[in-house]
């Protein structure tokens, strides 16, 4: 798995810190779960996604107790 830095400005790090909090994850799940969505909506209606037929599921889009 790649590991990525990324700088918030103060009013996306708010929102995030929010909803975070209101949804018991982190910061980062919420940015690692927006980055995959991204590229998934990238990809979307083309025919070259190098993931075509990996049928796996982001971890987060399962309830947090299952990947605490």
């Amino acid at each position: 798995m790649s590991h990525i830095t990324i700088t918030l400005d103060a009013a996306t790090e708010a929102r995030y810190r929010q909803i975070a909090e209101e949804l018991d994850r982190r910061v980062e799940d919420l940015a690692e779960l927006a980055v995959a969505e991204a590229a998934r909506e990238f990809f979307a209606r083309r025919q070259d996604d190098p993931a075509i037929g990996m049928g796996v599921l982001h971890p987060l889009l399962f309830p947090a107790e299952l990947h605490a």
